[in-house]
C-alpha cells in the first residue's frame, strides 16, 4: 500500500504525521551517511544500503551509525530528517 489521496487522509484523520523518504528509506539513510544515492532504484538502494551497512534497514542499529550531532548536523540537507529533528525537540511538525 503506497500513500495516495486517500491513505494520506486516513492518517491525516487519525493524527499520523507521515515522514516520507522517497524513494526508500534507505535512500535518506544512505544519504545522511554520506553514500552517493542519485540516480538509484530502490533495488539498488537496498542492496547498496546492506553493502554499506552490512544488514537490512530493519535490523539496523541506529545509535551505532547515527549519533545526535551527525542528525542534527545533516537534518538542513535532508527535509523529512528536519521535520522528525523538529518534531522530536518541541512534538510540533515543521
Amino acid at each position: 500500500m503506497g500513500w495516495n489521496d486517500s491513505t494520506r487522509k486516513t492518517a491525516q484523520k487519525h493524527g499520523i504525521l507521515p515522514l516520507l523518504c522517497p524513494p526508500c528509506l534507505e535512500a535518506l539513510l544512505l544519504g545522511i551517511a554520506g553514500a552517493p544515492v542519485e540516480g538509484l532504484n530502490t533495488d539498488q538502494l537496498k542492496n547498496r544500503f546492506k553493502h554499506h551497512f552490512g544488514c537490512d534497514a530493519s535490523a539496523l542499529s541506529m545509535p551505532q551509525h547515527f549519533n545526535q550531532a551527525l542528525i542534527e548536523q545533516k537534518a538542513p540537507d535532508f527535509p523529512t530528517l528536519a521535520k522528525l529533528v523538529q518534531l522530536l525537540k518541541t512534538g510540533k511538525a515543521l
